[in-house]
């Protein structure tokens, strides 16, 4: 019998592998519109990802006992800065994403923030309707650019 139960837990160090290849997995069709510096700083290497973990928090979700999303972030000043969130193609469709950003939200709030932070790429425009959906706002605030790939922030306040 296969476990098609989707599990949201806090990611360990011994899952910063496991995270890069999401990461990976999840941006490589993108990988065209990203300067290289810009993939990088996205697609980061296991030492970074613990690095997160050091300074924040890192989630990791499975399904049918595979991994296949993750997200991470931080609190600066009230504010849950959201940074690294990534769904496998095969992993999307199934609520994955809306289950991490509900995971976060919940999380911000226990936590006492006012608000969620994030900035994304104009060509992620899947993720984009789904942050929208969730009621994040664009706001025109810098950064405007991740090594020469454009960004735009999103924010989401809370109540």
């Amino acid at each position: 019998m296969v476990d098609n139960k989707i599990v949201i837990r806090i990611a360990e160090q011994e899952d910063s592998k496991v995270i890069t290849q999401i990461l990976s997995s999840a941006f490589q069709e993108f990988k065209e519109n990203y300067t290289p510096k810009a993939f990088e700083a996205t697609v980061i290497e296991p030492e970074k990802v613990v690095e997160r973990m050091s300074t924040g928090i890192v989630w990791i979700v499975s399904r049918k006992n595979e991994a296949v999303g993750t997200v991470s972030g931080k609190i600066l000043n009230n504010t849950f800065y959201i940074q690294g969130m990534a769904v496998v193609p095969k992993g999307r469709d199934h609520k994955i994403g809306y289950l991490l950003l509900k995971t976060i939200e919940d999380y911000a709030i226990e936590n006492k923030c006012q608000n969620l932070l994030l900035n994304t790429t104009p060509y992620l425009t899947k993720a984009i309707r789904l942050y929208k959906k969730f009621g994040f706002q664009i706001i025109n605030e810098p950064p405007y650019d991740l090594f020469g790939t454009p960004l735009f922030n999103m924010k989401k306040f809370l109540k």
